[in-house]
């Protein structure tokens, strides 16, 4: 009996050591690489500098009408779609430019050898940089990207409009736990193949780290029925206008059904717009699982070897 309990005690110390160490490398890195927070941070400061001019081209709004214009909404999830895009874009950048570097720094810097010295293993470390790209970085800008589209709408929910804000927000809340997990998952392969390059190269990074994937989009788009490449791309398009493309889909709704205008901050759920967020992520799981499923593999295969490289790096 005491040695099962020793037993589970040494195990459970175990692995809260390792969870401290893996939080302690995170922190380390966060602190090293200011750029992950404030790289999309100034870009919303830059979007919401520039969006004075939207809101001088915003005549749609309306005045004196109890219903606002369905096309008013159609132009503001455009704008919502770009300002969210950029930010995705943003985040992506960021991520492959942190990926990319942070191995070929240790090494350039002779870093590594200190690293090395500490009681932290390779794989905590790499597990550290994985999880600051995969899990910090897009929480960042999917938490930007929500402020924005919460900010609008708390805006618009004291105009008078025709759809449900708490509606809106149950449905949007579907949809953003679905586009996160599209981006880190199809993300991650791109991330680890940057850490992959890191690892091995020593120098010109971005050359291996472009070239490579360049050569095999153009021989996707030639040569084979598929669209990966194109669709990590696209995914961060699809984060926009998630929140105003909802309130859009209740308006159409209630305007056919000849519904009267829904009260500020109404307890309303439509059904066919939670239908709607329900079908998308029934569709993310049989039109995308098996390629998500590929992303994830091949994900781990570049993960596995940039920890493996790191064991034998040594500074440049």
């Amino acid at each position: 009996m005491n040695t099962l309990s020793s037993k589970l005690t040494s195990s459970t110390s175990a692995r809260f050591s390792a969870f401290r160490l893996i939080d302690w490398s995170m922190r380390r890195e966060l602190w090293e690489y200011r750029s992950i927070i404030w790289g999309p941070v100034i870009g919303l400061g830059a979007v919401l500098a520039l969006y004075l001019v939207f809101l001088v081209k915003i005549s749609w709004l309306p005045t004196h009408s109890s219903h606002m214009p369905v096309i008013g909404l159609e132009e503001l999830r455009s704008w919502s779609g770009i300002v969210t895009t950029f930010l995705g874009l943003i985040g992506f950048v960021v991520g492959l430019h942190y990926s990319a570097g942070t191995l070929l720094a240790e090494r350039r810097e002779r870093t590594l050898l200190f690293w090395k010295s500490l009681p932290v293993s390779d794989a905590h470390a790499v597990l550290a940089k994985i999880a600051v790209s995969l899990l910090v970085l897009p929480a960042i800008v999917l938490a930007l990207a929500a402020f924005h589209d919460l900010l609008v709408l708390g805006v618009l929910a004291f105009l008078p409009h025709d759809w449900s804000v708490s509606g809106a927000l149950a449905v949007f809340g579907v949809q953003l736990g679905r586009t996160a997990l599209f981006l880190m998952v199809w993300a991650a392969p791109a991330y680890a193949w940057a850490f992959l390059v890191s690892g091995v190269v020593r120098r010109a990074p971005t050359l291996w780290l472009l070239g490579l994937p360049v050569g095999l989009l153009l021989a996707e788009h030639m040569a084979t029925p598929f669209d990966w490449l194109s669709r990590v791309a696209t995914g961060y398009a699809g984060m926009g206008g998630a929140l105003i493309s909802t309130i859009r889909t209740q308006t159409c709704v209630r305007h056919a059904a000849g519904l009267p205008p829904a009260p500020p901050w109404g307890g309303e759920v439509h059904g066919e717009c939670v239908q709607t967020g329900l079908r998308s992520g029934a569709e993310l799981v049989t039109e995308w699982g098996v390629p998500m499923t590929a992303c994830v593999v091949v994900a781990a295969v570049f993960f596995t070897l940039a920890v493996l490289r790191r064991r034998r790096a040594e500074a440049i």
